[in-house]
C-alpha cells in the first residue's frame, strides 16, 4: 500500500480563502471563492473518502491522504458535527459542495497501481506512488501533479545540506512555479542536469524552449528556496547530426573535460576530490517523454539552431513504434522492458540518437534511486512525475528500470498502466 504526501490542498490555508481547484493551487494562492474554503476541503475531502470507500481503516484513510491518524480523527469529527457525515458513515455535503467529489481521487485505484508497479519493481526501489484525480485538460492535470509534488519538495528540502538534482521539461518547470517554501533552505543546491537545445533565438519557439531549459528551472527552484545553483551546463545536450564520427566522439571528449560538466557528472577521482552533484544527489526530479510527435523532446530537437538533417522525423515514429519503443527515460529512447533491457536490433537512428545525448543518463536515475534505498540518503530519491494515458508504456518501463522512488501520476494514466495488464 503507498503512502501519499501531504494533502495537496494543506498548502492553500488562507482564511476565509475559496479555492477553484484545490488541487492546482500553490501555497498562498487567493483565487475567486466559488463557495467553499481549504479548511472545508480538507474535511469534507476526509469525510468523502471514509464514507465511500468502507473497506479503508482511518489509518489507510490517513495513509491515502498523507496525514496523521489523530488529523483524521479530527476532521471526521467536524464532518459529524456539521452534519456532513452521518453515524451510518454516509455522506451529505452541503448544497455548495455537492460537485467536488471529483476533487478527492479514488484510493482503490491508487492503491491498485501501487500494487501493479511494486511486482514490475525487480530492484524494490519504488516507495510511494501517488494519483491524482482526474483534471478537465492535460494542463490543468500537469499543474496537479506539480502541485502535489511541490508540496513533497517543500517538506522535504526545508532545512540541511541537500543536493537537488533537475531535469528540463514542461513538467519540472510547472513543479518548480508550483513551490512557495514556508522558509528558506541557504544550505540546498539546485542543480540542473541537462544543457540547453540551441534553439535558435530567431525561431518562434525560442521562448517556450528556453523556459523549460534546465539552467532556468534550476534557477526558478533556487529562488523559491533562497538557495544557490553551484553551477549551469553552458553547453547543448544534444550534438546535432551534421556532426559525424569520429567527430561525435571527439567533441563528447571534449565536453566531458569541460569544468562544468566534471562538477555535475564527473567520478570521484581522489579521496580530496567530490564526486560531481549528480553522485550526490538526494533528490532528482523529472518527467517521461511518451512516443509521440508532440514529445518535447522529439519537438525541440527538430529546431537546433545548428543547420542539419533532423535527427529524427514524425515517420521514424511508427517504426520505433513497432520495435517496442514507448518513450525516453532521461532523454533516452526505451522499450517497455526498460534501460537494462537495452534497444532491439535494427534501430541505429534511435540508438544514433541516443549516443548524441550530453552528459546524463537512466544510469544516473537509476544510481540517484539505489541510494535513496540501499544508502538511506535522505531526500525524495528519484521523483517522477506524469500524467496521461499517452506515458503508461514509459512510466511502467522506468518503475521496471529501478529509476523511481517516488510516483506522481493522474488517474488517467494511473488507469492505462493497469490496463497494459488486461
Amino acid at each position: 500500500m503507498s503512502r501519499s504526501g501531504q494533502t495537496e490542498a494543506e498548502g492553500n490555508r488562507q482564511s476565509g480563502a475559496g479555492v477553484h481547484d484545490p488541487l492546482a493551487q500553490p501555497r498562498g494562492a487567493t483565487p475567486d471563492s466559488p463557495g467553499w474554503t481549504a479548511e472545508e476541503f480538507d474535511v469534507l475531502r476526509c469525510a468523502y473518502i471514509y464514507a465511500n470507500y468502507e473497506t479503508l481503516t482511518q489509518r489507510e484513510v490517513a495513509d491515502y491522504l498523507g496525514v496523521s491518524a489523530p488529523t483524521i480523527a479530527r476532521r471526521l469529527k467536524e464532518a459529524r458535527e456539521r452534519g456532513w457525515l452521518l453515524e451510518s458513515r454516509a455522506y451529505r455535503p452541503p448544497p455548495h459542495a455537492r460537485d467536488m467529489s471529483r476533487y478527492f481521487g479514488d484510493p482503490e485505484l491508487q492503491y491498485a497501481l501501487a500494487s501493479l508497479l511494486a511486482s514490475h519493481d525487480v530492484h524494490g526501489r519504488l516507495q510511494r506512488v501517488e494519483v491524482v484525480p482526474l483534471a478537465e485538460d492535460w494542463e490543468q492535470s500537469r499543474d496537479r501533479c506539480a502541485n502535489v509534488a511541490a508540496r513533497q519538495l517543500e517538506e522535504a528540502l526545508r532545512s540541511g545540506e541537500h543536493v537537488l538534482a533537475c531535469n528540463w521539461g514542461q513538467t519540472t518547470e510547472a513543479i518548480a512555479r508550483a513551490l512557495r517554501p514556508a522558509t528558506e533552505n541557504e544550505e540546498l543546491k539546485v542543480v540542473p542536469i541537462f544543457g540547453d537545445l540551441g534553439v535558435n533565438p530567431e525561431d518562434e519557439q525560442f521562448t517556450e524552449a528556453h523556459r523549460y531549459y534546465a539552467n532556468q528551472v534550476a534557477g526558478l527552484i533556487a529562488e523559491r528556496f533562497g538557495a544557490s545553483v553551484p553551477v549551469r551546463l553552458p553547453f547543448k545536450a544534444f550534438i546535432p547530426t551534421s556532426y559525424e564520427d569520429p567527430e561525435l566522439g571527439v567533441i563528447k571528449g571534449y565536453l566531458s573535460n569541460d569544468i562544468s560538466y566534471q562538477l555535475v557528472f564527473g567520478e570521484k577521482r581522489s579521496q580530496d576530490e567530490p564526486a560531481g552533484y549528480i553522485h550526490r544527489a538526494g533528490t532528482l526530479i523529472s518527467g517521461v517523454g511518451a512516443l509521440e510527435e508532440r514529445n518535447a523532446w522529439f519537438k525541440y530537437t527538430q529546431r537546433v539552431a545548428t543547420p542539419a538533417e533532423p535527427p529524427m522525423e514524425p515517420q521514424d515514429l511508427k517504426p520505433m513504434e513497432e520495435a517496442g519503443i514507448v518513450g525516453d527515460i532521461a532523454q533516452h529512447f526505451v522499450t517497455i522492458d526498460g534501460v537494462d533491457a537495452g534497444l532491439p536490433a535494427g534501430l541505429e537512428k534511435v540508438a544514433a540518437m541516443n549516443e548524441r545525448v550530453v552528459g546524463l543518463e537512466p544510469k544516473h536515475f537509476q544510481e540517484v534511486a539505489r541510494r535513496h534505498v540501499e544508502d538511506k540518503v535522505p531526500g525524495l530519491g528519484v521523483l517522477i512525475v506524469a500524467g496521461g494515458s499517452n506515458k503508461a508504456a514509459v512510466t511502467l518501463a522506468a518503475v521496471r528500470s529501478g529509476a523511481v522512488n517516488h510516483l506522481i501520476v493522474d488517474q488517467e494514466l494511473a488507469a492505462a498502466v493497469l490496463a497494459l495488464e488486461e
